[in-house]
């Protein structure tokens, strides 16, 4: 569905750095990393925003390299919302569907009630809570029939209470409709619940691209596993190893055994990965 070949970017301060990375269809792709590290600039670049990108831009098979957002069937939610003030709740989620002249009526009802918004329906964005406001942003997206769905940290200011819900909702969303998601977050948990793959960004750079497996019980550097959120990393060295089992030194004397090909005398970084497996090394 998505296909960036050395996509280079920069904006201020931001940048995208020779990005490479392929989205399948109905794919549900998280991108993890710091803030400053590109990933809004990623999304926004997939939606159109930036057609002086350089590298190539591939949508549904064709290259949109210097398109504009229109003709791409791409819904964008920021983080900040981007409501119209001046429309209502309903008024705004059904505003990409009047644009097109579609029928308003059953499909924002059900957007409005699948998002609990049915009972805010006649209000005004600066009479909504931030979390209110976040999920008219995704109703709104949703309402366009997007093939494609960025999506800005959506679940940032819902209420920790009603976050799982709006996770499962999501979730059931995606795969009614076939989406193809990309989400930006910095949270594990939503990851867990939602990412069929995950993507490491870190100064314009993807460092990782995996399965939720790969990336957070095997990690291909440093730097990821600290930006996947995995502590207690520590230097050791390979003493020994029995075919694809190798001890390792620890500070202080204390020895592991871990599964590795690495070789004896190598220095290797130990950790303790985000779904337990003790004696998970990378060099």
């Amino acid at each position: 569905m998505i296909t960036l070949d050395r996509v280079s970017l920069r904006r201020g301060s931001f940048a995208l750095r020779e990005i490479s990375l392929h989205v399948e269809r109905g794919e549900y792709l998280f991108l993890l990393g710091p803030s400053g590290s590109g990933k809004t600039l990623l999304l926004e670049t997939v939606a159109g925003i930036h057609p002086d990108a350089t590298g190539q831009v591939v949508v549904r098979g064709r290259d949109m390299t210097g398109e504009p957002p229109e003709g791409r069937r791409v819904a964008l939610v920021y983080q900040d919302y981007a409501l119209f003030p001046h429309l209502t709740v309903r008024e705004n989620v059904a505003f990409g569907p009047r644009m097109r002249g579609a029928d308003t009526g059953p499909a924002v009802d059900r957007l409005l009630d699948r998002f609990g918004l049915t009972p805010l329906a006649d209000r005004y964005p600066d009479r909504l809570s931030g979390g209110e406001r976040q999920r008219v942003a995704l109703a709104r997206a949703l309402a366009t029939e997007p093939d494609i769905l960025l999506l800005d940290e959506p679940f940032s200011a819902v209420d920790p209470e009603l976050r799982s819900r709006y996770l499962r909702e999501m979730r059931d969303l995606q795969r009614e409709q076939g989406l193809t998601v990309l989400q930006v977050s910095h949270s594990r948990d939503e990851a867990f619940a939602l990412a069929s793959r995950v993507a490491v960004m870190d100064s314009g750079r993807i460092l990782q691209t995996g399965t939720l497996e790969e990336v957070f019980r095997h990690p291909s550097s440093r730097d990821t596993a600290r930006i996947a959120g995995i502590e207690n990393l520590v230097e050791g060295m390979v003493i020994g190893t029995s075919g694809q089992v190798a001890e390792i030194l620890l500070p202080g004397g204390s020895r592991i055994q871990a599964h590795t090909n690495v070789t004896a005398t190598a220095t290797v970084t130990v950790w303790s990965p985000v779904a337990p497996a003790p004696g998970t090394v990378s060099r």
